[in-house]
C-alpha cells in the first residue's frame, strides 16, 4: 500500500488527468455492458472496425496509444482489481473513438477442459494494444467481419 500511495504522489497534474479519464471511461464502459446486460435485444456479438479507419502511425502517436492502455490497465487494477478485460477494452476503444481512432475490438474463447473461457483485447490495424500476443493466441478470435455491421453490430469510431 505505501508503495501505491508513493508511486501515485509521483504523478505529474498530466498523469493525474489521464488516470482520472481512464476511471471515467471504465466507469461509462461498465455502464454500457450493464445496459446491454439488462436489455439483450441490444447485444450483438459481433463487433468489428467500422470502415475507412485512421492509419495508425508509428512514433510518438503510437506511444501515445500505448500510454492511454497503461492508464486503463492502471486505473482498473487500483485500489483493488476491479474491472475485467471486457470492461477494459470496451473503455479503451471508447477512449480511441474520442481521439479520432477506430479500435476493433475482439473477443476470443478457448476451451479449457470442461470449462469455456473467453477474453477480450482491442486491436488498432492489426496492433494489438491491451494485452500479450503470447497470452491472446491462445485465445480463437471469433468471427469480426465488416459484412455484420449492415446488420446492426457495435461500432466504434469515426463515423
Amino acid at each position: 500500500m505505501k508503495q501505491m500511495v508513493n508511486r501515485l504522489a509521483r504523478l505529474t497534474p498530466g498523469e493525474w488527468l489521464a488516470l482520472f479519464t481512464a476511471y471515467l471511461y471504465l466507469i461509462r464502459a461498465g455502464w454500457f455492458l450493464f445496459v446491454r446486460k439488462q436489455n439483450p435485444d441490444l447485444w450483438i456479438m459481433n463487433v468489428s472496425v467500422t470502415q475507412g479507419s485512421i492509419s495508425l502511425p508509428m512514433g510518438a502517436e503510437t506511444a501515445g496509444l500505448v500510454r492511454r492502455t497503461r492508464w486503463i490497465n492502471t486505473a482498473a487494477s487500483h485500489p483493488l482489481p476491479w474491472a475485467k478485460c471486457l470492461q477494459r477494452s470496451v473503455a479503451l476503444c471508447l477512449w480511441l473513438e474520442r481521439l479520432g481512432f477506430c479500435g476493433e475490438l475482439k473477443i476470443g474463447v478457448r476451451k479449457d477442459g470442461e470449462i469455456l473461457r473467453a477474453h477480450a483485447w482491442v486491436e488498432l490495424n492489426g496492433l494489438v494494444l491491451n494485452d500479450d500476443l503470447s497470452h491472446i493466441r491462445r485465445f480463437a478470435a471469433m468471427n469480426t467481419n465488416s459484412s455484420t455491421m449492415a446488420q446492426g453490430g457495435l461500432q466504434w469510431g469515426r463515423r
